[in-house]
């Protein structure tokens, strides 16, 4: 054998070795992708509801609208990372107070509960005492899961 052609041995097997870490990294990511999904809006799958409180700064200056907390929950149903919060700046915190305390259902894929990403939608209007889900999720959550009744109000 040549000095040439063992010097390109020599590359070959440098460049196989050092792609490795990358092909074990892209197995790993693989896996975690596998661990977690995005779940859109997650209203429907709440079991346990905490309606945020309406403070009375908002109140007084009259803000409404709907907030949208986006959240990460865990494989038991439990949000355990609030990733963003859009909405009226007065009434954000409230919000993320109240999804910290908000119970999912697991979500599951191919038989295993997963962690999820997705929305949790409040509405505010003048005039209520507290926060809510957003109404139209409320209403389809009776649609889609027969024991909707079920669920808890704290």
């Amino acid at each position: 054998m040549s000095l040439k052609q063992h010097f390109y041995n020599v590359l070959l097997w440098l460049a196989i070795i050092s792609s490795l870490p990358l092909i074990l990294f892209a197995q790993k990511d693989k896996e975690r992708a596998r661990a977690s999904c995005e779940g859109g809006i997650l209203n429907s799958k709440v079991v346990v509801v905490v309606d945020p409180r309406y403070p009375d700064t908002a109140k007084q200056a009259k803000a409404e609208g709907n907030v949208s907390v986006r959240v990460r929950v865990d494989e038991e149903g439990k949000v355990y990372e609030v990733v963003d919060c859009c909405g009226h700046e007065l009434l954000c915190q409230p919000s993320v107070d109240a999804t910290y305390q908000t119970r999912f259902s697991p979500t599951m894929l191919s038989g295993k509960s997963v962690k999820v990403t997705g929305l949790l939608v409040y509405v505010f209007k003048v005039g209520e005492k507290n926060g809510r889900l957003l109404t139209d999720q409320r209403q389809r959550l009776t649609k889609i899961r027969p024991d909707a009744n079920k669920v808890e109000r704290h």
